[in-house]
């Protein structure tokens, strides 16, 4: 699922806070569940993250990990990213460049 939204998180990483704000207003539930399921892998260590990026999430585990909790409604998980839309670059750049990676690295082994 996370590399059909790999654009989406690209332009999140790369937005201005204001963009990213607004751009999270208008996720769909699936781009909402895809951007959930990249913060579970960087929760859980699939995604490693840097030491520094690391220290600043420290400050924000408890809304990450209620981020990726299933007890959250859609509309909830939504508000909570809003509120703190500027930890997305930080959550999502470890994982667009490790699934850049596998897509590039599956490009390389297909024949031509």
């Amino acid at each position: 699922m996370i590399n059909k939204y790999l654009p989406l998180f690209q332009f999140l990483v790369e937005a201005s806070d204001e963009q990213r704000k607004v751009l999270v207003k208008t996720l769909t539930e699936q781009q909402l569940h895809a951007v959930n399921e990249a913060t579970y892998n960087v929760l859980h260590g699939v995604c490693a993250i840097q030491r520094k990026d690391k220290k600043i999430l420290d400050e924000f585990k408890t809304v990450i990990r209620r981020l990726v909790s299933k007890e959250l409604t859609a509309k909830q998980q939504r508000r909570l990213l809003i509120k703190h839309h500027h930890i997305l670059p930080l959550i999502l750049k470890p994982v667009v460049k490790v699934f850049t990676v596998k897509l590039s690295d599956g490009m390389d082994s297909t024949p031509a």
